[in-house]
């Protein structure tokens, strides 16, 4: 989770990935004058950073929770 937060920051500072790669970071970056104009544009990506970020935590908290109970269960 941390490292796609971190890369997602350093692109939007200009950074992290240089164009003409695609990176979200630098998506939100380009499009975050879009929004004074009322576009929703640059939530897309800022959107999916988050979901993908917050799937993440929760997949591995859940592995997590998975292995620790597997060990209990053993007398580990």
């Amino acid at each position: 989770m941390t490292s796609i937060l971190f890369l997602s920051s350093l692109s939007f500072l200009g950074l992290g990935v240089q164009p003409p790669a695609a990176d979200w970071g630098f998506m939100v970056r380009e499009n975050a004058q879009a929004l004074l104009f009322g576009l929703p544009t640059p939530l897309i990506p800022a959107a999916a950073i988050g979901l993908v970020s917050v799937g993440v935590n929760l997949l591995v908290d859940w592995q997590l929770a998975r292995h620790n109970r597997d060990m209990a269960s053993e007398g580990r």
